[in-house]
């Protein structure tokens, strides 16, 4: 049986995280939730990465990572050479992952091989805050931040190459196809897309002016975005065209993710959790145990 995961944020006293399982059934009574670790750090978590059921690590806005091996029951804490806001996380394997964020409103990426005991610093120059990183293999990928920074890497971030996409806005998440193709959200409203390594790009129409924080995509065609003020936009043909959806909510939505083409989450401010089984079209909203900000959500 799949289970949801998610990570509360608190915003604002940045004194506990809790992570909390519950089996995917409708329509989630209280019974299935469950506190599992107030620890190991008391720092805000900002993103996290699911490697397999067993295996989740997670970055915080104190330049922490937090990794578990047992599926959430217990937490180690890494350090990363940093004590910066790291937004965003992204591991291929339990061994090999990249986080990025900023330090000191200097923008930051690492890259650890050893399963997060080590990181190294992958420079380049003059790097705006960054705030979201997508990889496909160990090779690939793509790391997004403000003034619309847009950073593509095809040796596991040796060399990070700029990416001009014609907008300054602040791009906030990016979902990487594969080598070539590429969705990222941000702005008040923005959604851009390319399909031949971001020599080109598109910016389909989003109905909608909020700012978007957050895109999941549960294949290469079914996806969301998700923002402020429970603001949902749906994609059926792979970020082509977008339509604003019903969440169930007014939240500040923070994160969004998908378990197959069907099965999707949402979560944010205020204990906020939708959940949609049918690619993000529909939505209803469930109660999880607690008020706080919940920050990141995925599936095992």
């Amino acid at each position: 049986m799949s289970r949801l995961f998610l990570l509360c944020l608190l915003l604002f006293s940045g004194l506990t995280q809790v992570v909390a399982q519950v089996p995917v059934v409708d329509p989630f009574p209280m019974e299935y939730w469950e506190w599992i670790n107030p620890s190991p750090v008391g720092e805000s978590i900002a993103d996290f990465s699911v490697v397999d059921d067993q295996v989740i690590y997670g970055s915080t806005l104190g330049g922490r990572i937090i990794k578990t091996t047992d599926g959430g029951e217990t937490w180690q804490a890494l350090g990363s050479g940093t004590t910066g806001w790291l937004t965003g996380i992204d591991f291929i394997d339990a061994e090999t992952g990249t986080v990025v964020g900023q330090e000191n409103l200097a923008g930051v990426i690492l890259r650890t091989t050893d399963g997060g005991w080590t990181w190294q610093h992958q420079e380049w120059e003059q790097l705006a805050w960054m705030e979201d990183v997508d990889f496909i293999d160990a090779e690939t990928g793509v790391a997004v931040g403000w003034s619309g920074t847009i950073l593509w890497t095809t040796d596991g971030g040796q060399t990070w190459n700029p990416v001009d996409a014609g907008t300054t806005d602040r791009l906030r998440s990016v979902h990487l196809f594969d080598a070539q193709t590429a969705v990222i959200a941000g702005g008040d409203g923005l959604i851009c897309r390319t399909g031949d390594g971001g020599q080109t790009w598109d910016f389909p129409e989003t109905h909608t002016t909020q700012r978007l924080e957050s895109l999941a995509f549960g294949d290469d065609q079914h996806g969301i975005a998700v923002g402020n003020n429970g603001v949902v936009i749906a994609t059926q043909n792979g970020g082509l065209f977008w339509s604003v959806r019903d969440s169930g909510t007014g939240a500040w939505l923070h994160q969004a993710a998908f378990l197959g083409s069907d099965l999707a989450a949402i979560c944010g401010s205020g204990g906020a959790v939708s959940v949609s089984t049918s690619g993000g079209l529909y939505w209803d909203a469930v109660t999880p145990p607690a008020q706080e900000t919940l920050g990141s959500v995925d599936f095992t």
